[in-house]
This record gives C-alpha cells, sequence and structure tokens, in this order.
C-alpha cells in the first residue's frame, strides 16, 4: 500500500504536540505541589494547601497513565489495529482492481436490489429502433412477465427482441435437476407470448423483430445483453432457490474479459436452440408455441410428483 504524500511529517507533529502536552502536564503537577510546599504553615493555610498537593498529585497521576499508554499500550495497539485496516484496505483494492479489469460494473446480492436499481423497466427506458436484447434463461417468467408491455412497446418502435428458454418438452428426469423452476413457469411465459406479445405485434403490424427459441442446456442462470445505440452491457444472475433472496446478479461490462467469455457462452446456447418463432417487420413467419404448451401440458400429467 503506498504511503500518503505528508504523512512522516504528520506523524511527527502529531508526536511532537503529544510530548508537549504531557510535558505541560507533569509540569502543571509539579508546581502545584510546590506551592503547596511553600505555603506557610498556619491553620487558616491547611485547607488551600491540602486542596494543591491533592490537585498536584493528581495531575502527576494523569502525566504518569498518560505517559505509559502513549509509550506503551498506544503504540502497541495502534500498530495492531493500522495493520488491520492496511490489510482490509488493500484487499479491497485488490478486489476492485480485479473486477475493474473482468468488467464486473455492479454486483446485487439479491434479486430485490437489482429489481430497485437496474430492474428490466429502467434498462429498456430508452430503447428505439436500433436496441438490441438478448435473454437466456430457463423460465424468463421474471422478465417476460414483468416487462411484456414494455418489450411490445419496443418491437413496435423497431426493437430487435431474442428470448431464449428451457424446452418445457424435455424428459422428467432432465427436469428434475431444475429445483427451482417448474414447466408451469415456463408456460406461464410461452402463454404471455401466445396470448398477448405476438398477438399484438401482429394486430399492430410492428416493424421490430422478435425471436424465441428454446434450449435444454442445464443452466443453473440467466443472461441478459442489451444494446443500445453505442452502449453493450449484460446481466449475470445465479439462482439458488425460488425465493429472490437466493438469487445474485451482476452487472458485466461486455467489452471487458468476463463479459466478453459470459457473452460467448449464451451467443452459443442461442444459435443451438430450436426456433418456435419469427416474427419480423408485420410478417410472422413461424410460430409453434400452440404446439410446445399443449404437449408441455401433457407432460406435466404424466410426470411423477416431486418430492
Amino acid at each position: 500500500m503506498t504511503e500518503l504524500p505528508g504523512s512522516r511529517q504528520s506523524e511527527r507533529a502529531a508526536r511532537t504536540y503529544k510530548t508537549w502536552v504531557l510535558a505541560a502536564i507533569a509540569l502543571a503537577g509539579l508546581l502545584f505541589i510546590l506551592a503547596a510546599i511553600a505555603l506557610p504553615k498556619r491553620e487558616l493555610l491547611d485547607l488551600p494547601r491540602e486542596l494543591l498537593r491533592e490537585l498536584g498529585i493528581a495531575v502527576l497521576a494523569v502525566f504518569t497513565v498518560s505517559y505509559i499508554y502513549e509509550e506503551g499500550l498506544s503504540k502497541k495497539y495502534m500498530a495492531q489495529f493500522i495493520a488491520q485496516l492496511r490489510s482490509e484496505i488493500t484487499k479491497g483494492e485488490g478486489n476492485a482492481a480485479t473486477c475493474a479489469v473482468l468488467g464486473i460494473d455492479e454486483i446485487f446480492r439479491d434479486r430485490l436490489s437489482y429489481e430497485r436499481s437496474l430492474g428490466i423497466a429502467l434498462q429498456l427506458r430508452d430503447a428505439d429502433a436500433n436496441t438490441r436484447l438478448r435473454l437466456v434463461a430457463r423460465s424468463a417468467f421474471t422478465v417476460v412477465g414483468h416487462a411484456a408491455e414494455r418489450l411490445r412497446q419496443i418491437i413496435k418502435a423497431g426493437a430487435h427482441v431474442e428470448i431464449c428458454i428451457l424446452d418445457p418438452r424435455i424428459s422428467d428426469g432432465d427436469m428434475a435437476w431444475n429445483v427451482d423452476v417448474t414447466r408451469a413457469d415456463i408456460r406461464h411465459t410461452l402463454a404471455l407470448l401466445q396470448e398477448i406479445i405476438v398477438p399484438e405485434l401482429v394486430d399492430a403490424n410492428a416493424v421490430g423483430e422478435l425471436s424465441v427459441a428454446l434450449h435444454r442446456v442445464p443452466l443453473l442462470e440467466s443472461f441478459l445483453l442489451i444494446s443500445h445505440a453505442a452502449k453493450r452491457w449484460c446481466t449475470w444472475d445465479f439462482s439458488f432457490g425460488r425465493d429472490p433472496s437466493c438469487k445474485n446478479v451482476l452487472m458485466l461490462d461486455s467489452q471487458k474479459p468476463l463479459g466478453v467469455n459470459v457473452c460467448a457462452r449464451y451467443d452459443h446456447v442461442w444459435k443451438h436452440a430450436e426456433k418456435i418463432v419469427t416474427y419480423k417487420s408485420g410478417k410472422l413467419t413461424m410460430n409453434r408455441l400452440p404446439e410446445c404448451l399443449t404437449v408441455s401440458a401433457a407432460a406435466d400429467l404424466t410426470a411423477p410428483a416431486r418430492e
């Protein structure tokens, strides 16, 4: 850790100041005692003499305790405190520097704090025809459910939206490892797309694009990439349970090492996913949502109940 300029001079000045203060206290105590000794031995002066003597002893006691503390205990414990503080600051500086190099812009301890600060609605506030959004997740219900209206608006404005979620038609064995996602969660997202988003885009002859795909990758996290004008950022959401407090979120700079690697991973997932909806510039050229909803519901009827 780099020593701050002038720190040695400040330390010497403080030490000099303490020395003079302690010397003044000691001198004051001695003067009080000498004054008590110098007073004539008269009955009238007995009380002032005792007061001066006791005051001198008390002041000298303060000097003695202060001196012992400054020269012994203070130096010992202050050195320990400074060493621990230095270690914590160095550790913090190291973590911050590493995050900056990797491209971790912000870390949220749970989903709620992320939603309050940088939820999907806020991130799409300035979206327009130049906006590109890619979401790769398991159910994507949190994003699609909370921002269905906003997604419709930005597609109408010309934005390009890609949504990739877990295939609800996978086997019961493959579905079992999703301890915090069910087929019902995925069907809710598909139903929102089928009943609300896609029909309105067709009716409004929206000029943007919507692509929906299904993947079968055993993900335990979700990925959101938004490109707008010259900016491009991504959100990496780790899930450890259904409750929002069991989710940790990273905001990444997509141009830095970690962001580049994460974007490449989910780009691979997207490219190998099965496309089920393709809408572009007023034309719905593919819509297999009804089929997926039907097959998913049938699979749930035959699936064994989870313990």
